[in-house]
């Protein structure tokens, strides 16, 4: 009898189990969340390159690409202190290009610049990128990074 109990309270606890992890999943089909994906950005980025581009920039050159400039957002040792960090900015495109040219491939600025708006178009179809900031709120910026690296005993 204390058996056949036992084997009850098991089954309705693995029922219920087996309930909770359907309803999560139902959740998570209905959710409209977009999440970063770098082989979509990639993508993304290809299939609106200009004709023009796209004859010289491959699929392998945007990846490339990419790759650069995320070690540019990503390190704050490369920017030294250059400000804020803009996805898809001049300066990203600058550090893309001559980090390339010393790997050997060699890549026009323009295409470089291409490629970044693009991506940078792509992170705000996702919802990955807010309102431009006024130029107060880079200076605000600019001035707590410079505190931030006082206070750590960097150059400030």
């Amino acid at each position: 009898m204390t058996s056949g109990i036992l084997l009850a309270l098991l089954a309705l606890l693995l029922a219920a189990l087996a309930a909770g992890f359907a309803w999560q999943e139902r959740r998570s089909l209905d959710d409209d969340a977009l999440v970063y994906s770098v082989e979509d950005s990639i993508r993304y980025v290809i299939g609106r390159l200009t004709p023009e581009t796209a004859q010289i920039i491959r699929p392998p050159d945007v990846r490339r690409i990419l790759e650069w400039e995320v070690r540019y957002l990503q390190d704050p040792r490369i920017r030294d202190g250059a400000g804020p960090v803009v996805a898809g900015g001049l300066p990203a495109a600058e550090f893309a290009q001559e980090s390339l040219a010393r790997l050997g491939h060699a890549y026009d600025g323009p295409h470089i610049i291409e490629v970044l708006d693009l991506r940078a178009e792509y992170l705000g179809t996702i919802g990955a990128v807010g309102e431009p900031l006024t130029a107060a709120e880079v200076a605000d910026l600019g001035a707590l990074d410079r505190e931030r690296r006082h206070s750590n005993g960097g150059p400030g």
